[in-house]
Protein backbone atom coordinates (compact mmCIF):
# COMPACT_ATOMS: atom_id res chain seq x y z
CA UNK A 1 0.00 0.00 0.00
CA UNK A 2 0.89 3.41 -0.55
CA UNK A 3 2.22 5.43 1.91
CA UNK A 4 -0.40 8.04 3.50
CA UNK A 5 2.14 10.98 3.48
CA UNK A 6 2.67 10.18 -0.43
CA UNK A 7 -1.52 10.10 -0.72
CA UNK A 8 -1.67 13.34 1.09
CA UNK A 9 1.09 15.03 -0.88
CA UNK A 10 -0.84 13.90 -4.54
CA UNK A 11 -4.15 15.24 -2.98
CA UNK A 12 -2.79 18.41 -1.88
CA UNK A 13 -0.94 18.90 -4.92
CA UNK A 14 -4.45 18.12 -7.20
CA UNK A 15 -6.09 20.48 -4.65
CA UNK A 16 -3.68 23.27 -5.88
CA UNK A 17 -3.76 22.91 -9.09
CA UNK A 18 -7.62 23.25 -8.88
CA UNK A 19 -7.29 26.26 -6.82
CA UNK A 20 -9.30 28.74 -9.47
CA UNK A 21 -11.77 26.13 -10.31
CA UNK A 22 -13.15 26.00 -6.47
CA UNK A 23 -12.77 29.56 -6.39
CA UNK A 24 -15.56 29.87 -9.31
CA UNK A 25 -17.54 26.96 -8.52
CA UNK A 26 -17.87 28.40 -4.59
CA UNK A 27 -18.55 31.94 -6.40
CA UNK A 28 -21.38 30.28 -8.58
CA UNK A 29 -22.85 28.54 -5.37
CA UNK A 30 -23.47 31.88 -3.28
CA UNK A 31 -24.81 33.47 -6.26
CA UNK A 32 -27.27 30.51 -7.01
CA UNK A 33 -28.29 30.65 -3.46
CA UNK A 34 -28.59 34.47 -3.37
CA UNK A 35 -25.73 34.92 -1.19
CA UNK A 36 -24.16 38.29 -3.50
CA UNK A 37 -22.73 39.59 -0.05
CA UNK A 38 -20.04 36.34 0.15
CA UNK A 39 -18.78 37.46 -3.80
CA UNK A 40 -18.93 41.36 -3.97
CA UNK A 41 -19.17 42.51 0.02
CA UNK A 42 -20.28 45.68 0.37
CA UNK A 43 -22.30 46.16 -2.73
CA UNK A 44 -25.53 45.27 -1.96
CA UNK A 45 -27.19 48.71 0.59
CA UNK A 46 -28.08 47.37 4.34
CA UNK A 47 -32.27 48.05 3.31
CA UNK A 48 -31.83 44.95 0.82
CA UNK A 49 -29.21 42.58 2.35
CA UNK A 50 -30.67 40.10 -0.74
CA UNK A 51 -31.29 40.52 -4.21
CA UNK A 52 -34.19 41.80 -4.88
CA UNK A 53 -34.52 40.55 -8.99
CA UNK A 54 -34.98 37.39 -9.89
CA UNK A 55 -31.71 34.83 -10.04
CA UNK A 56 -31.79 33.90 -13.62
CA UNK A 57 -28.79 31.91 -12.76
CA UNK A 58 -30.64 29.34 -10.21
CA UNK A 59 -33.99 30.02 -12.94
CA UNK A 60 -31.56 28.95 -16.33
CA UNK A 61 -29.73 26.20 -14.04
CA UNK A 62 -32.90 24.24 -13.16
CA UNK A 63 -34.73 24.68 -16.35
CA UNK A 64 -31.75 22.84 -17.88
CA UNK A 65 -30.79 20.53 -15.46
CA UNK A 66 -34.68 18.73 -15.90
CA UNK A 67 -34.22 19.38 -19.52
CA UNK A 68 -30.96 17.39 -19.50
CA UNK A 69 -32.06 15.13 -16.31
CA UNK A 70 -33.58 12.20 -18.65
CA UNK A 71 -32.56 8.91 -17.80
CA UNK A 72 -31.41 7.06 -21.36
CA UNK A 73 -32.59 4.26 -23.14
CA UNK A 74 -30.60 1.47 -21.50
CA UNK A 75 -30.27 -1.97 -23.45
CA UNK A 76 -28.02 -4.81 -24.35
CA UNK A 77 -27.31 -6.54 -27.39
CA UNK A 78 -25.27 -9.78 -28.40
CA UNK A 79 -23.82 -9.92 -31.99
CA UNK A 80 -26.27 -10.46 -34.71
CA UNK A 81 -28.77 -11.80 -32.28
CA UNK A 82 -30.13 -14.33 -34.84
CA UNK A 83 -31.39 -16.83 -32.93
CA UNK A 84 -33.82 -16.52 -29.52
CA UNK A 85 -31.50 -17.76 -27.51
CA UNK A 86 -29.19 -14.97 -28.23
CA UNK A 87 -32.31 -12.24 -27.91
CA UNK A 88 -33.16 -14.21 -24.31
CA UNK A 89 -29.33 -13.86 -23.25
CA UNK A 90 -29.22 -10.02 -24.11
CA UNK A 91 -32.29 -9.01 -22.58
CA UNK A 92 -31.71 -10.92 -19.12
CA UNK A 93 -28.72 -8.56 -19.41
CA UNK A 94 -30.53 -5.66 -20.44
CA UNK A 95 -32.91 -6.79 -17.29
CA UNK A 96 -29.79 -6.75 -14.86
CA UNK A 97 -28.51 -2.99 -16.09
CA UNK A 98 -31.87 -1.82 -15.03
CA UNK A 99 -31.87 -3.27 -11.80
CA UNK A 100 -28.42 -1.50 -11.67
CA UNK A 101 -30.24 1.64 -12.48
CA UNK A 102 -33.24 1.02 -10.30
CA UNK A 103 -31.25 0.26 -7.20
CA UNK A 104 -28.90 2.76 -7.54
CA UNK A 105 -31.99 5.60 -7.84
CA UNK A 106 -30.30 6.70 -11.15
CA UNK A 107 -33.55 7.58 -12.12
CA UNK A 108 -34.35 10.09 -9.12
CA UNK A 109 -30.99 11.41 -8.69
CA UNK A 110 -30.90 12.60 -12.56
CA UNK A 111 -31.95 15.79 -12.43
CA UNK A 112 -29.79 16.89 -9.58
CA UNK A 113 -26.75 15.49 -11.07
CA UNK A 114 -27.73 17.31 -14.23
CA UNK A 115 -27.30 20.48 -12.36
CA UNK A 116 -24.16 19.33 -11.25
CA UNK A 117 -22.74 18.69 -14.56
CA UNK A 118 -24.01 22.02 -15.98
CA UNK A 119 -23.44 24.17 -13.36
CA UNK A 120 -19.70 23.01 -12.30
CA UNK A 121 -18.67 21.47 -15.94
CA UNK A 122 -17.61 17.80 -13.94
CA UNK A 123 -20.00 15.44 -12.65
CA UNK A 124 -17.97 12.52 -10.69
CA UNK A 125 -20.11 8.97 -10.62
CA UNK A 126 -18.94 6.28 -8.13
CA UNK A 127 -18.95 2.55 -8.43
CA UNK A 128 -19.31 0.74 -4.97
CA UNK A 129 -20.22 -2.91 -4.06
CA UNK A 130 -23.54 -2.67 -1.74
CA UNK A 131 -23.14 -6.38 0.20
CA UNK A 132 -26.97 -6.70 1.36
CA UNK A 133 -28.78 -5.52 4.52
CA UNK A 134 -32.24 -5.39 6.05
CA UNK A 135 -33.46 -3.22 3.12
CA UNK A 136 -31.92 -4.74 -0.01
CA UNK A 137 -29.44 -7.21 -1.38
CA UNK A 138 -26.06 -7.39 -2.40
CA UNK A 139 -25.11 -5.95 -5.64
CA UNK A 140 -23.22 -2.98 -7.33
CA UNK A 141 -24.84 0.51 -6.61
CA UNK A 142 -23.75 3.76 -8.49
CA UNK A 143 -23.96 7.16 -6.95
CA UNK A 144 -23.46 10.54 -8.14
CA UNK A 145 -21.31 12.89 -6.15
CA UNK A 146 -21.48 16.51 -5.52
CA UNK A 147 -18.60 17.83 -7.33
CA UNK A 148 -17.98 20.58 -5.11
CA UNK A 149 -14.74 19.20 -3.11
CA UNK A 150 -13.96 16.54 -6.01
CA UNK A 151 -10.67 16.27 -7.50
CA UNK A 152 -9.39 13.82 -9.91
CA UNK A 153 -6.91 12.89 -12.66
CA UNK A 154 -7.53 11.76 -16.12
CA UNK A 155 -5.44 9.63 -18.32
CA UNK A 156 -5.54 10.68 -21.92
CA UNK A 157 -8.64 8.38 -22.77
CA UNK A 158 -10.91 9.96 -20.12
CA UNK A 159 -10.45 7.06 -17.81
CA UNK A 160 -10.10 8.49 -13.46
CA UNK A 161 -6.78 7.35 -12.50
CA UNK A 162 -7.12 8.50 -9.25
CA UNK A 163 -9.96 10.44 -7.37
CA UNK A 164 -10.21 12.38 -4.14
CA UNK A 165 -13.37 14.08 -1.82
CA UNK A 166 -13.15 16.54 0.49
CA UNK A 167 -16.11 16.43 3.29
CA UNK A 168 -16.41 18.62 6.50
CA UNK A 169 -17.22 16.87 9.38
CA UNK A 170 -17.47 17.04 13.25
CA UNK A 171 -15.48 15.67 15.89
CA UNK A 172 -18.51 14.35 17.70
CA UNK A 173 -19.91 11.91 14.46
CA UNK A 174 -16.71 11.15 13.76
CA UNK A 175 -16.38 9.84 17.15
CA UNK A 176 -19.54 7.76 17.47
CA UNK A 177 -18.81 6.32 13.66
CA UNK A 178 -14.65 5.43 15.12
CA UNK A 179 -14.84 5.05 18.87
CA UNK A 180 -11.39 3.17 18.55
CA UNK A 181 -9.64 6.38 17.22
CA UNK A 182 -12.01 8.78 19.53
CA UNK A 183 -8.77 9.72 21.43
CA UNK A 184 -6.91 10.69 19.06
CA UNK A 185 -9.47 12.57 16.88
CA UNK A 186 -10.32 14.79 19.89
CA UNK A 187 -6.53 15.43 20.47
CA UNK A 188 -5.99 19.00 20.26
CA UNK A 189 -9.73 19.85 19.29
CA UNK A 190 -11.97 22.52 21.11
CA UNK A 191 -14.75 21.20 23.29
CA UNK A 192 -17.05 22.31 21.13
CA UNK A 193 -19.11 19.30 19.73
CA UNK A 194 -19.56 21.00 16.45
CA UNK A 195 -15.95 21.58 15.29
CA UNK A 196 -15.21 20.92 11.58
CA UNK A 197 -12.54 19.08 10.63
CA UNK A 198 -11.55 18.33 7.20
CA UNK A 199 -12.57 14.30 6.14
CA UNK A 200 -10.74 13.24 2.30
CA UNK A 201 -11.72 10.10 0.79
CA UNK A 202 -9.09 8.77 -2.19
CA UNK A 203 -9.76 6.33 -4.37
CA UNK A 204 -7.36 4.83 -6.73
CA UNK A 205 -6.29 1.49 -8.96
CA UNK A 206 -5.17 -0.32 -5.82
CA UNK A 207 -6.87 1.42 -2.78
CA UNK A 208 -9.64 3.18 -1.09
CA UNK A 209 -8.20 5.80 2.01
CA UNK A 210 -10.24 7.44 4.14
CA UNK A 211 -7.83 10.00 6.57
CA UNK A 212 -8.07 13.16 8.30
CA UNK A 213 -5.13 16.19 7.24
CA UNK A 214 -5.82 18.24 10.08
CA UNK A 215 -4.70 14.95 12.45
CA UNK A 216 -1.26 14.43 11.05
CA UNK A 217 -3.16 12.74 8.56
CA UNK A 218 -4.96 10.11 10.50
CA UNK A 219 -6.40 7.06 9.05
CA UNK A 220 -9.82 6.48 9.83
CA UNK A 221 -10.80 3.61 7.05
CA UNK A 222 -8.31 1.70 4.43
CA UNK A 223 -9.22 -1.34 2.09
CA UNK A 224 -7.62 -2.29 -0.38
CA UNK A 225 -9.51 -1.83 -4.23
CA UNK A 226 -10.10 -5.27 -4.94
CA UNK A 227 -11.92 -4.12 -8.02
CA UNK A 228 -8.69 -3.75 -9.47
CA UNK A 229 -9.50 -0.35 -11.12
CA UNK A 230 -10.54 3.06 -9.82
CA UNK A 231 -14.24 2.58 -9.30
CA UNK A 232 -14.87 6.65 -10.50
CA UNK A 233 -16.40 7.55 -13.68
CA UNK A 234 -16.30 11.56 -15.04
CA UNK A 235 -18.41 13.43 -17.41
CA UNK A 236 -16.63 16.61 -18.36
CA UNK A 237 -18.35 19.46 -19.99
CA UNK A 238 -16.39 20.60 -23.56
CA UNK A 239 -14.17 22.85 -22.73
CA UNK A 240 -11.09 25.02 -24.86
CA UNK A 241 -8.09 24.90 -22.43
CA UNK A 242 -7.30 22.98 -19.10
CA UNK A 243 -9.70 24.55 -16.75
CA UNK A 244 -13.04 23.61 -15.85
CA UNK A 245 -16.08 26.35 -16.66
CA UNK A 246 -19.43 25.81 -15.60
CA UNK A 247 -22.34 27.01 -17.69
CA UNK A 248 -22.59 30.14 -15.33
CA UNK A 249 -19.57 31.06 -14.29
CA UNK A 250 -19.08 34.78 -16.20
CA UNK A 251 -22.64 35.30 -15.63
CA UNK A 252 -22.59 35.50 -11.89
CA UNK A 253 -21.24 39.03 -12.07
CA UNK A 254 -24.00 40.31 -14.64
CA UNK A 255 -26.58 38.79 -11.99
CA UNK A 256 -24.89 40.85 -8.97
CA UNK A 257 -24.86 43.70 -11.77
CA UNK A 258 -28.72 43.49 -12.44
CA UNK A 259 -29.36 43.49 -8.31
CA UNK A 260 -26.86 46.93 -7.67
CA UNK A 261 -29.12 48.31 -10.44
CA UNK A 262 -32.25 47.13 -8.94
CA UNK A 263 -31.53 48.76 -5.91
CA UNK A 264 -30.20 51.83 -7.45
CA UNK A 265 -33.84 52.13 -9.48
CA UNK A 266 -35.12 51.58 -5.95
CA UNK A 267 -33.41 54.72 -4.76
CA UNK A 268 -34.38 56.65 -7.13
CA UNK A 269 -37.91 55.66 -6.65
CA UNK A 270 -37.85 56.46 -2.67
CA UNK A 271 -36.40 59.84 -3.64
CA UNK A 272 -39.17 60.76 -6.04
CA UNK A 273 -41.58 60.14 -3.65
CA UNK A 274 -40.38 61.66 -1.04
CA UNK A 275 -38.94 64.63 -3.63
CA UNK A 276 -39.40 67.93 -1.76
CA UNK A 277 -42.80 70.25 -2.47
CA UNK A 278 -41.84 73.26 -4.24
CA UNK A 279 -43.85 76.78 -3.31
CA UNK A 280 -44.28 80.18 -4.38
CA UNK A 281 -42.81 82.67 -1.87
CA UNK A 282 -46.06 84.00 -1.18
CA UNK A 283 -47.15 80.83 1.21
CA UNK A 284 -46.09 81.81 4.74
CA UNK A 285 -47.44 78.26 6.22
CA UNK A 286 -48.35 74.49 4.56
CA UNK A 287 -50.94 72.35 6.26
CA UNK A 288 -50.49 69.18 6.25
CA UNK A 289 -53.02 66.14 5.99
CA UNK A 290 -55.17 64.86 2.88
CA UNK A 291 -57.84 67.43 1.24
CA UNK A 292 -54.93 70.14 2.57
CA UNK A 293 -55.29 73.47 1.10
CA UNK A 294 -52.26 76.03 -0.03
CA UNK A 295 -53.58 79.27 -0.33
CA UNK A 296 -51.51 81.19 -3.22
CA UNK A 297 -52.08 83.67 -6.18
CA UNK A 298 -49.87 81.38 -8.19
CA UNK A 299 -50.94 77.78 -7.99
CA UNK A 300 -49.48 76.92 -10.97
CA UNK A 301 -45.24 76.95 -8.97
CA UNK A 302 -46.65 74.62 -6.61
CA UNK A 303 -44.77 71.27 -7.40
CA UNK A 304 -42.93 68.43 -6.27
CA UNK A 305 -38.87 68.46 -7.33
CA UNK A 306 -38.68 66.68 -10.15
CA UNK A 307 -35.83 63.74 -9.79
CA UNK A 308 -35.04 62.65 -13.22
CA UNK A 309 -33.09 59.74 -14.12
CA UNK A 310 -31.34 59.61 -17.71
CA UNK A 311 -32.80 57.16 -20.42
CA UNK A 312 -29.79 55.40 -20.84
CA UNK A 313 -30.04 53.93 -17.20
CA UNK A 314 -32.95 52.23 -18.11
CA UNK A 315 -31.31 50.81 -21.32
CA UNK A 316 -28.50 50.03 -19.66
CA UNK A 317 -30.91 48.12 -17.04
CA UNK A 318 -32.38 46.56 -20.27
CA UNK A 319 -28.96 45.51 -21.62
CA UNK A 320 -28.13 43.69 -18.13
CA UNK A 321 -31.19 41.47 -18.52
CA UNK A 322 -29.99 40.31 -22.34
CA UNK A 323 -26.39 39.67 -21.04
CA UNK A 324 -27.75 37.51 -18.49
CA UNK A 325 -30.04 35.71 -20.65
CA UNK A 326 -27.53 35.25 -23.31
CA UNK A 327 -25.17 34.13 -20.82
CA UNK A 328 -27.07 31.52 -19.25
CA UNK A 329 -28.11 30.31 -22.39
CA UNK A 330 -31.51 30.53 -21.39
CA UNK A 331 -34.17 31.08 -23.82
CA UNK A 332 -36.72 33.54 -23.52
CA UNK A 333 -39.78 31.42 -24.26
CA UNK A 334 -39.54 29.64 -21.56
CA UNK A 335 -39.98 32.52 -19.43
CA UNK A 336 -43.70 32.80 -21.32
CA UNK A 337 -43.10 35.61 -23.30
CA UNK A 338 -43.65 35.06 -27.48
CA UNK A 339 -40.68 35.75 -29.79
CA UNK A 340 -43.06 37.51 -31.98
CA UNK A 341 -43.63 36.16 -35.46
CA UNK A 342 -40.94 34.60 -37.52
CA UNK A 343 -41.33 37.06 -40.27
CA UNK A 344 -39.87 39.77 -38.21
CA UNK A 345 -36.59 37.08 -37.78
CA UNK A 346 -37.19 36.49 -33.92
CA UNK A 347 -38.94 33.29 -34.81
CA UNK A 348 -35.24 32.15 -35.33
CA UNK A 349 -35.06 32.22 -31.04
CA UNK A 350 -37.91 29.33 -31.37
CA UNK A 351 -36.45 27.58 -34.09
CA UNK A 352 -33.20 27.37 -31.93
CA UNK A 353 -35.37 26.20 -28.78
CA UNK A 354 -36.84 23.32 -30.84
CA UNK A 355 -33.59 21.05 -30.77
CA UNK A 356 -31.48 22.62 -27.40
CA UNK A 357 -27.70 21.98 -28.48
CA UNK A 358 -27.08 22.60 -25.03
CA UNK A 359 -29.10 19.75 -23.73
CA UNK A 360 -27.78 17.35 -26.60
CA UNK A 361 -24.66 17.76 -25.63
CA UNK A 362 -24.77 16.99 -21.82
CA UNK A 363 -27.22 14.62 -22.65
CA UNK A 364 -24.34 13.20 -25.05
CA UNK A 365 -21.79 13.73 -22.35
CA UNK A 366 -24.02 11.58 -19.55
CA UNK A 367 -24.76 9.22 -21.97
CA UNK A 368 -20.79 7.85 -21.99
CA UNK A 369 -20.33 8.18 -18.55
CA UNK A 370 -23.33 5.85 -17.66
CA UNK A 371 -22.04 3.31 -20.37
CA UNK A 372 -19.00 2.73 -19.03
CA UNK A 373 -20.02 2.81 -15.72
CA UNK A 374 -22.76 0.18 -16.63
CA UNK A 375 -20.00 -1.54 -17.69
CA UNK A 376 -18.05 -1.52 -15.07
CA UNK A 377 -21.25 -2.64 -12.75
CA UNK A 378 -21.56 -6.29 -14.87
CA UNK A 379 -17.52 -6.81 -14.69
CA UNK A 380 -18.13 -5.83 -10.62
CA UNK A 381 -21.18 -8.07 -10.15
CA UNK A 382 -19.08 -11.12 -11.84
CA UNK A 383 -15.91 -10.22 -9.68
CA UNK A 384 -17.80 -9.88 -6.58
CA UNK A 385 -20.81 -12.21 -6.67
CA UNK A 386 -19.62 -14.73 -9.41
CA UNK A 387 -22.33 -17.55 -7.86
CA UNK A 388 -24.74 -15.54 -6.22
CA UNK A 389 -28.76 -16.11 -7.58
CA UNK A 390 -30.67 -13.13 -7.19
CA UNK A 391 -34.34 -12.35 -8.05
CA UNK A 392 -34.75 -8.84 -9.70
CA UNK A 393 -38.03 -7.08 -10.53
CA UNK A 394 -37.46 -4.10 -13.22
CA UNK A 395 -40.01 -2.06 -15.58
CA UNK A 396 -39.10 -1.94 -18.98
CA UNK A 397 -40.71 -0.44 -22.00
CA UNK A 398 -44.05 -0.13 -20.05
CA UNK A 399 -43.80 -3.88 -18.93
CA UNK A 400 -42.90 -5.42 -15.48
CA UNK A 401 -40.66 -7.98 -15.88
CA UNK A 402 -39.24 -10.66 -12.86
CA UNK A 403 -35.93 -12.70 -13.35
CA UNK A 404 -33.76 -14.72 -11.88
CA UNK A 405 -30.11 -14.37 -12.43
CA UNK A 406 -26.24 -15.70 -11.63
CA UNK A 407 -23.32 -13.25 -13.05
CA UNK A 408 -21.04 -16.30 -13.69
CA UNK A 409 -23.35 -17.62 -15.87
CA UNK A 410 -25.58 -14.52 -16.88
CA UNK A 411 -22.80 -12.33 -17.70
CA UNK A 412 -20.24 -14.21 -18.55
CA UNK A 413 -17.56 -11.53 -19.67
CA UNK A 414 -19.71 -9.42 -21.81
CA UNK A 415 -20.07 -6.20 -20.20
CA UNK A 416 -20.94 -3.97 -23.31
CA UNK A 417 -24.05 -1.85 -22.89
CA UNK A 418 -25.62 0.29 -25.38
CA UNK A 419 -26.86 3.50 -23.49
CA UNK A 420 -27.86 6.44 -25.93
CA UNK A 421 -30.70 9.35 -26.04
CA UNK A 422 -31.87 8.47 -29.50
CA UNK A 423 -33.61 10.89 -32.13
CA UNK A 424 -35.35 13.46 -29.16
CA UNK A 425 -32.51 13.59 -27.22
CA UNK A 426 -32.29 17.39 -26.47
CA UNK A 427 -35.76 18.20 -27.04
CA UNK A 428 -38.35 18.26 -24.36
CA UNK A 429 -41.46 15.00 -24.39
CA UNK A 430 -43.65 17.21 -26.57
CA UNK A 431 -41.42 18.45 -29.31
CA UNK A 432 -40.14 15.19 -29.18
CA UNK A 433 -43.58 13.21 -29.88
CA UNK A 434 -43.84 16.02 -32.90
CA UNK A 435 -40.84 15.18 -34.63
CA UNK A 436 -40.93 11.53 -34.26
CA UNK A 437 -44.72 11.92 -35.92
CA UNK A 438 -43.18 13.90 -38.59
CA UNK A 439 -40.67 11.90 -39.22
CA UNK A 440 -42.58 8.72 -39.14
CA UNK A 441 -45.51 10.58 -41.42
CA UNK A 442 -42.32 10.96 -44.19
CA UNK A 443 -41.50 7.59 -44.02
CA UNK A 444 -38.53 8.73 -42.28
CA UNK A 445 -38.22 5.99 -39.59
CA UNK A 446 -40.10 2.72 -38.97
CA UNK A 447 -42.87 2.62 -36.55
CA UNK A 448 -41.08 -0.20 -34.75
CA UNK A 449 -38.18 2.81 -34.23
CA UNK A 450 -40.56 5.87 -33.50
CA UNK A 451 -41.93 3.24 -30.52
CA UNK A 452 -38.68 2.64 -29.28
CA UNK A 453 -37.35 6.77 -29.36
CA UNK A 454 -40.65 8.19 -27.70
CA UNK A 455 -39.72 10.00 -24.77
CA UNK A 456 -41.72 7.81 -22.33
CA UNK A 457 -41.83 3.52 -21.48
CA UNK A 458 -44.28 1.78 -24.29
CA UNK A 459 -43.84 -1.39 -24.36
CA UNK A 460 -42.93 -2.06 -27.85
CA UNK A 461 -43.86 -5.93 -28.09
CA UNK A 462 -47.45 -5.47 -27.13
CA UNK A 463 -48.42 -2.19 -29.40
Amino acid sequence: MTDIVLIAKKVKSLRDRNYPRDLRMSQVRAVRASELDRVAPGLLADDFPKPIVSNIINVAAQYSAEQIGIVPTVSCTAGVMVSDREKKYAMRRTLIAHNYIDNSRIKVNMVEAADWLNTYAFLPLILEPHFGDAYCGPGPRLRFENPLGSYYDLDAYGRCRCFAKVYDSDIDSLSVKFPYLASALRAGAQSESNNKVELITYYDDDEIVTYLPARENLVLARTPNKFGRCPVFIAEAPRFDEESRGAYDDVIWIQIARAVFAQYGMAAAKKSVNAPLVIPPDVNSISFGRDRVIRTSMPEKIHYAAMEMSPAAWQQGELLNQDATVGARFPEGATGKSPGSIVTGRGMEELMGTIDSKVRTYQLVLADMLRRALGAAFEMDEKFWPNTSRFIRVQVNGQTFEESYVPSRDIKGIYQVDVTYGMAAGMDPNRALVFLLQARGDKLISRDYALRQLPFDVNVDQV
